[in-house]
């Protein structure tokens, strides 16, 4: 079966509050299943406490480890420096940036 273009969101939730902070999407973008894109949302009132950078770490590791994927990679906002910084401190580069390459929010 041929994964690619399809996404998986998975849920972020404090078990010891049995609360959902936010979510994480997963795309396998390319039709040999070697590359996989990833994002993450969290609630306004969790960031900044390192739930994003677990959750996203996990998520990396397995990517790599447990289904051997080449390249990950994170489209991010430029003028989002927080998410670039999150990002960055998990080991990506920025290789790219691309001008008007997608339409959120009347932009």
């Amino acid at each position: 079966m041929d994964i690619a273009d399809i996404c998986f969101q998975f849920a972020i939730f404090l078990t010891d509050e049995k609360r959902l902070i936010g979510d994480m999407g997963i795309s396998f973008t390319n039709h040999d299943n070697m590359q996989a894109e990833i994002g993450c949302t969290l609630h306004k009132d969790y960031k900044g406490q390192g739930y994003a950078i677990e959750a996203l770490n996990g998520m990396v590791d397995f990517l790599f480890e447990t289904l051997n994927k080449h390249r990950i990679i994170a489209s991010v906002d430029p003028r989002n420096t927080v998410s670039i910084r999150l990002i960055e401190r998990l080991g990506f580069r920025k290789e790219a940036h691309f001008k008007e390459s997608c339409y959120l929010r009347g932009e």
